[in-house]
């Protein structure tokens, strides 16, 4: 659209570059994928669906077959590309949907998750990264470390946050809106959310069956309250852009 240029990998169905088209900057890194979907063995030592064991985020397999990826939807409104994989006992479809003159990326998901204690998150590694990542909590913000360096960022592997989480280097930054999902983690250049589990006590079936969820990317200039990432988490929840709710008065409450 006029904002944002986005190009998929057909062979793949990974974005491999996501351009500003004010700044010409490509927020996804030099060679990566973004929008990879990674599963991890999920067997924590103790409770089983309350904790994610520090280790399960070092057993990692990208999702790397693909089925198809068509372009499903060109219209003056949006575009759609559809991305559609298989692994293990479960089925993916990833609606990649870029609508006119909004410059945020929609993910809409439908997956048939079949599977059993394995973690499955979405991975984007970014050109623009700093030490410490942003994540929205209750009221406000909090910066987690990027870094391993030390027993006290190893701990923070997995971090709760509400509707949105960032990364830049305060002259270009990436964030990572969602609609339900409220788990993420930031290790070097690479954001990730969570997105389904599978343990098996105290339900057999957790997360089993069809779920439908939606995510965005927002790739901008300057810091995250330059952006005004907060608004656009915000507006992504209700189904408005950040000019929107800046016309409706901003954010009630809104802290930094």
């Amino acid at each position: 659209n006029a904002e944002l240029r986005v190009v998929v990998d057909p062979n793949t169905g990974c974005i491999t570059h996501l351009i500003d088209k004010k700044s010409g900057f490509d927020s996804i890194s030099t060679g990566g994928c973004g929008n990879e979907l990674q599963t991890f063995v999920d067997i924590p030592k103790k409770y089983d669906a309350w904790n994610i064991d520090a280790d399960a985020l070092d057993k990692m397999t990208p999702i790397c077959s693909v089925d198809s990826v068509k372009l499903v939807e060109q219209g003056p409104l949006r575009a759609i590309i559809r991305v559609q994989r298989h692994w293990g006992h479960s089925t993916f479809t990833q609606d990649i949907m870029l609508y006119a003159g909004i410059d945020r990326v929609d993910v809409r998901n439908d997956f048939d998750w079949q599977e059993t204690h394995v973690l499955l998150k979405a991975a984007f590694p970014l050109a623009a990264s700093s030490a410490k990542a942003t994540y929205e909590i209750p009221y406000g913000t909090i910066d987690r470390p990027t870094t391993r360096n030390n027993s006290v960022e190893k701990a923070k592997f997995e971090v709760p946050a509400l509707r949105w989480a960032d990364l830049g280097d305060g002259k270009h930054g990436f964030s990572l809106l969602n609609d339900s999902k409220y788990g993420y983690d930031a290790a070097g250049n690479v954001l990730r959310l969570s997105l389904l589990r599978s343990p098996t006590y105290p339900d057999l079936d957790t997360d089993h069956g069809r779920q439908r969820f939606t995510y965005a990317l927002y790739p901008h200039e300057g810091t995250w309250q330059q952006a005004m990432t907060m608004r656009q988490g915000y507006g992504f929840n209700y189904g408005l852009t950040a000019m929107q709710v800046s016309a409706h008065g901003g954010v009630l409450g809104e802290a930094h």
